[in-house]
């Protein structure tokens, strides 16, 4: 089963979605690999909060589709939303790997410093960005 596209965060992060969602065994090697690659786009330019997972040069041209259709384009959008879902696959993964670690806690320091501003109530910009957040959540992040 192929999950990593080396040319695009958002399909990899879909494919493992869509992998999860539907059961398929994925072995530990092959979770291990998709974890890594996912991990070592963080801190990388690009990225929504320097800490956080950065979408490649394609996720940011094209855009993305989030697993419910829906079609990101904005920035700050693919940005933000892809370095959640990221760190929610790397969870979901359930990989020990000190590198999948530090990208999970960098998305989370970064989130919780917006989470925590004063004028915060849980969301964000828009409900795109808020159910990213929600998602990862939901998934035992922040």
């Amino acid at each position: 089963m192929r999950l990593i596209y080396a040319d695009s965060l958002g399909k990899t992060v879909d494919t493992i979605n869509e992998a999860l969602f539907f059961g398929e065994k994925m072995d530990l090697a092959t979770r291990e690999a998709a974890a890594e690659w996912i991990a070592t786009r963080a801190r990388m330019a690009g990225a929504y909060e320097p800490e956080m997972i950065a979408p490649t040069a394609k996720d940011c041209e094209q855009g993305f589709r989030l697993f419910t259709g829906e079609i990101v384009r904005s920035g700050a959008g693919v940005r933000h939303v892809l370095g959640e879902e990221a760190c929610r696959t790397l969870i979901k993964l359930e990989v020990d790997d000190e590198c999948v670690d530090r990208a999970i806690e960098g998305t989370t320091k970064a989130m919780e410093r917006h989470l925590s501003h004063p004028q915060n109530d849980g969301g964000f910009c828009c409900g795109t960005c808020s159910v990213a957040v929600w998602r990862n959540m939901a998934a035992g992040g922040l």
